[in-house]
């Protein structure tokens, strides 16, 4: 399956033993987890990025093992295959920021302990897993039960920064179109979408997106490969004045 986006210019080659390692390790994820579910918790985040993707592949990713691998330095996130995943492992994943809630550990806390021996003795409130709010790059090809509408505020809530989106083979038809146009609302700062593999993607769908106001103003790129019901002139005329700026791989 061909995906629209492309990797940040700054990130290198995975480097082979390590892309080998994780391969390996992939099918045993969930085995691994029983014995200790923290230990994802300590790896780096590029190393979290490549276990994610070779989990995917291997189809063992569940809602249950996401938060785990959050982290606040993840640039790809690529689930494509990881068919088991619903929305609600996707926000443990990227766990968005909660607005006025910023405590941790025991600050704040009217029970704070006062001392050093009552402190040994209590029991610390933990602090939440990463925000994932440098994410430029997400895949969930295939991830058929993720709910478009709920995927779109939270990728809009969640992901700030994202440049590449890629949802091919997603969605169904009564939630698909809604997702696109408030994905369009919701994320400004993506320049590449791929809606590949999408039977509800139709010029209609294009047309509901206000691309007069602006919308997705620094889109370049949109990919809609073996999308039946789309036509390449009437999705060209869907684009008005931005047919120009945006490139149709169809």
């Amino acid at each position: 399956m061909r995906h629209a986006q492309e990797p940040p210019a700054s990130a290198g080659a995975v480097p082979p033993l390590l892309e080998l390692v994780a391969t390996r390790l992939a099918p045993h994820l969930p085995g691994l987890l029983e014995q200790d579910k923290a230990w994802p918790t300590y790896l780096p985040d590029d190393v979290k990025e490549v276990v994610l993707r070779c989990a995917a592949r291997a189809r063992v990713l569940t809602d249950g093992v996401l938060a785990q691998f959050s982290g606040p330095d993840l640039v790809t996130v690529d689930l494509a295959l990881a068919g088991d995943i619903s929305v609600v492992g996707l926000r443990g994943l990227i766990n968005p920021r909660k607005r006025g809630r910023p405590t941790v550990g025991f600050a704040g806390r009217p029970d704070a302990p006062d001392d050093w021996e009552a402190l040994a003795e209590a029991k610390p409130r933990l602090p939440p897993p990463p925000s994932c709010g440098r994410v430029t790059t997400l895949v969930v090809d295939a991830c058929f039960r993720l709910d478009g509408v709920l995927f779109a505020h939270l990728v809009g809530q969640g992901l700030p920064a994202l440049r590449h989106l890629s949802i091919a083979a997603c969605f169904e038809n009564h939630d698909g179109p809604e997702a696109v146009r408030l994905l369009s609302e919701a994320v400004p700062t993506l320049v590449s979408l791929d809606v590949s593999l999408c039977p509800w993607m139709t010029s209609a769908v294009l047309r509901a997106v206000q691309w007069q106001q602006l919308a997705w103003p620094r889109l370049e790129r949109i990919t809609a490969r073996e999308c039946r019901a789309l036509h390449p002139d009437a999705a060209r005329d869907a684009l008005g004045s931005r047919a120009r700026w945006i490139e149709l791989v169809l």
